[in-house]
């Protein structure tokens, strides 16, 4: 018989012989902020992050979502307490379990300001993002950059508190695209806002280039049954 992910039917999941969370959720604090939580984030560095709070961590995750075509992850999180189903795959079958990493998801459409704040909280630590390539583009005024500088802006003027910056996105030298792109974009605002990010922000490159076949091995479903 179905049962629908929620917080509320882990144990019942769990004697279906699922792996769930059973970790405290609630003692788990939003240190990692991410933009644009799709199938690779879910996959990958939420499956990361639930395996640490099995371990003991208290790291959790916040997903933010600035475009419309966010929205329907947001409702889908949302309803079943930000809890989802990961099938993973290999030679031997599949296995399914389910991740309780994401403890909140941020609908911040046309609201940068709301945006600005979660980027400016003191106990944030990163800032991952999975834009896609375009979403690094300087061609023409960039949106999403826009929304990262301001929300770089309220941080340095809340105290200047560090931040690491952690693309996720499938390009080689992920890290330095995105500084490139980030500092461009700060820099157009003040000399000020882009030293802050060159001296207290840092920005690793990632190696999510060179995993593409586990990428087909695991799939995340927000969904009860998916």
């Amino acid at each position: 018989m179905a049962v629908r992910v929620a917080q509320s039917n882990l144990e019942a999941i769990g004697a279906q012989g699922i792996a769930v969370p059973r970790y405290d959720r609630s003692a788990l604090a939003p240190r990692i902020l991410h933009l644009g939580v799709g199938g690779f984030h879910r996959s990958h560095m939420a499956l990361y992050t639930d395996e640490l709070a099995a371990g003991g961590s208290d790291w959790g995750i916040r997903g933010v979502g600035l475009l419309e075509a966010d929205r329907h992850m947001a409702e889908s999180l949302g309803g079943q307490d930000h809890l989802y189903t990961l099938i993973e795959r290999d030679s031997d079958g599949a296995g399914v379990r389910v991740i309780g990493s994401i403890v909140d998801y941020v609908l911040a459409i046309g609201d940068v300001e709301k945006f600005a704040r979660l980027l400016a909280d003191p106990e944030l630590v990163i800032f991952s993002l999975t834009i896609t390539e375009g979403g690094y583009s300087l061609a023409q005024e960039n949106p999403t950059l826009e929304a990262i500088a301001t929300g770089l802006e309220a941080r340095r003027l809340a105290g200047e508190a560090p931040l690491t910056i952690l693309s996720c996105d499938n390009l080689p030298g992920n890290g330095r695209t995105a500084g490139t792109a980030i500092t461009t974009v700060c820099r157009s605002r003040s000399a000020e806002l882009a030293r802050y990010v060159e001296e207290s922000c840092t920005l690793p490159d990632s190696v999510v280039d060179r995993i593409k076949t586990q990428r087909g091995r695991s799939s995340p479903s927000p969904f009860a049954n998916g």
